[in-house]
């Protein structure tokens, strides 16, 4: 995947990539799709890389690896507390 994407098709990736490959969050504290919301949140706080391109276009490979390795993390749920 060489084409640059925009913020709409980098979530329709990614949640096709999510369906093909059986992976949803875990604990219902995350959408069970990726949304346009999803990927700008996860872009202010620092987990997606800017786009290359303004205005919500620009996504690329790195992008999509980004966004799939948020979701697999939610679907291992969360962290187990560490024993005091």
């Amino acid at each position: 995947m060489n084409e640059m994407l925009s913020v709409e098709q980098l979530a329709g990736v990614v949640n096709d990539w999510c369906d093909e490959h059986g992976i949803s969050p875990a604990n219902g504290q995350a959408g069970e799709r990726i949304t346009v919301r999803n990927v700008r949140y996860y872009r202010t706080l620092g987990l997606i890389d800017a786009p290359a391109l303004g205005g919500g276009q620009g996504f690329g490979e790195k992008h999509r690896l980004q966004l799939a390795a948020i979701r697999l993390l939610q679907a291992q749920g969360p962290a187990a507390e560490p024993d005091p």
